[in-house]
C-alpha cells in the first residue's frame, strides 16, 4: 500500500508546502522528489538551504533532472566555504 495510492495530490503537495514554511527543507525536499513536485517549487533556493545544512546528497537527487542547477551546484561546491562539505 503506497500512501500516494490513498491521498490525493493536492494533499501531499500542501503537507511539501507546509514542510517548507516549517523549515523542514530536507523533508520537503525528500517529498518533492518521492512524487515528482519539482515543477512546483523554487529549486535553486531550497537546493542553496540543503548546502547549508550539509544536505548534499539530498540536493542533487533534487535536481538531478536539471544540468543549469547541476553546474550551479557545482560550482557552488567548489568554493573554500564549500569545499569541505564537497568531499
Amino acid at each position: 500500500m503506497k500512501l500516494s495510492d490513498k491521498v490525493d495530490e493536492k494533499v501531499l503537495l500542501d503537507v511539501t508546502r507546509k514542510q517548507l514554511e516549517n523549515h523542514k527543507y530536507n523533508d520537503a525536499a525528500l517529498m518533492m522528489v518521492r512524487y515528482k513536485f519539482q515543477e512546483h517549487f523554487e529549486l535553486r533556493d531550497l537546493m542553496m538551504k540543503l548546502v547549508d545544512l550539509n544536505k548534499i546528497e539530498t540536493a542533487k537527487m533534487l535536481i538531478a533532472d536539471d544540468d543549469v542547477l547541476k553546474v550551479e551546484l557545482i560550482k557552488n561546491l567548489s568554493t573554500n566555504d564549500n569545499c569541505k562539505k564537497a568531499a
